[in-house]
């Protein structure tokens, strides 16, 4: 029997770009490569491939397997032992860090009591473009270079190939790289039972890789640059989106242009991931929004420990004095991430697919509830029409839509001026 490969993932609109398919493809038949738009999809070698189906029971994102919804009574918040905000006492790793340096500092925790031999993070280079990498890292010296978050489709799970003479492994990635791991170890043991923690990031989406090609256009063009999302130098609450070159100069681009950019760019597969809180890490870190206790001015992050192997990875480094802490409320996470958010968008994104007749992940029933589908299908239709143009015709579409929305904002701002005006002279 012919048994289907990744295509029909990818078809389905179902392919969030982890790298699995990449990992246990045992001919080399899949390349992972950007589209147009910026989704990271696979690309298979006809030639090569054998029709196996092994990338497709691997696949998390349509999880034929049936392994990757947790076991729990809330599917989107999964089993957590602890809830902490807290921030790393090193330093120099604090000041390096985009929230509270928490991922970096257990790394550092782990490499200095020899618990891991290795790490698996991501990184990003200055370059003339944008383009996050999975690494391996094997010494703390390495992990300055590896701080802050991206926001794009990054292949982590494909960086796995390398790890062979390593025996205890850190991974660090969002909720679909680590469902990745969850699939690896099922079916390629070998090397998923080298990962020894995974450290999990909270995420709310990512954007399609040509959102970073509209907020780069015309910025320091022929140098090499470097985006940092989230700048705290002056304020961790309202951090900067800053461009910064290797010699030292920089620009500050916008936050509001960030958020212009998160519907046309997200991905329909972001629409209907449960995985927000990232329910098959050991730790999970994220920013602590809507929650108390915390310092807004340096940064903190929110830490979930869900299995016993992370809870007392965190208890021990508490013990040693490695991080500032406090307990804090999971109610809060729960708020502060908008989860009751995330199942109405989640439960209205299946019905789009499915009345569009696209394969859905096999769970995809059990997170169906009562939602309005209007808005989404128009937000997910216009994707869809959007990525069938050419790289440069999307860039040049979202340029012109970006100054037609500073525009109207500045004639807003010029209308409601009077009236401010007038408001604050009467409160004096």
């Amino acid at each position: 029997m012919v048994l289907a490969n990744i295509d029909i993932v990818k078809d389905s609109l179902l392919c969030f770009g982890c790298g699995t398919c990449n990992l246990v493809c045992n001919k080399e038949a899949i390349i992972m490569k950007y589209d147009n738009i910026g989704r990271l999809l696979p690309i298979i070698n006809e030639d090569k491939c054998i029709r196996c189906g092994l990338c497709l029971k691997a696949c998390p994102g349509i999880d034929n397997s049936g392994i990757q919804i947790p076991e729990t009574e809330d599917v989107y918040v999964g089993t957590i032992i602890n809830t902490y905000v807290a921030k790393s006492k090193d330093e120099q790793i604090y000041r390096n860090a985009q929230s509270g340096g928490l991922v970096s500092a257990t790394l550092k925790y782990l490499f200095e009591k020899r618990k891991i031999d290795a790490a698996i993070v991501c990184q990003v280079d200055a370059a003339f473009d944008y383009t996050p990498k999975a690494v391996i890292i094997t010494s703390i010296s390495q992990l300055a270079n590896s701080q802050k978050s991206s926001y794009i489709p990054i292949d982590m799970i494909s960086e796995l190939k390398f790890c062979n003479d390593y025996h205890s492994i850190a991974f660090v990635g969002t909720g679909c790289h680590i469902q990745g791991v969850k699939a690896v170890r099922k079916f390629k043991a070998s090397l998923g039972n080298k990962i020894s923690y995974t450290l999990g990031l909270i995420c709310d989406r990512t954007l399609c890789k040509t959102s970073t090609d509209i907020l780069l256009k015309g910025l320091f063009t022929g140098k090499k640059k470097k985006l940092i999302w989230r700048d705290k130098s002056i304020n961790y609450a309202n951090a900067r989106i800053l461009v910064t070159t290797e010699d030292g100069e920089s620009i500050e681009i916008p936050r509001w242009k960030r958020f212009a950019l998160k519907d046309p760019f997200t991905n329909p597969r972001c629409r209907i991931c449960f995985d927000k809180l990232n329910t098959h890490a050991d730790i999970v870190f994220g920013d602590p929004w809507g929650m108390s206790n915390v310092d807004w001015e340096g940064g903190m992050s929110v830490i979930l420990t869900r299995t016993k192997n992370g809870d007392e990875l965190i208890s021990e480094m508490i013990t040693n004095g490695e991080i500032s802490y406090n307990h804090a409320s999971l109610k809060e996470v729960i708020n502060g991430q908008h989860i009751e958010d995330r199942k109405k968008t989640v439960s209205s994104a299946i019905k789009i697919y499915k009345k569009n007749k696209w394969e859905v992940p096999q769970y995809a029933e059990k997170l169906i509830t009562d939602a309005n589908i209007n808005g989404l299908e128009k937000k997910i239709s216009q994707f869809l029409k959007e990525s069938k143009l050419s790289k440069d015709e999307i860039i040049d579409k979202n340029i012109k839509r970006l100054k037609v929305l500073q525009l109207k904002t500045h004639l807003l701002e010029c209308l409601l001026f009077p009236i401010r005006l007038i408001k604050h002279r009467i409160e004096q």
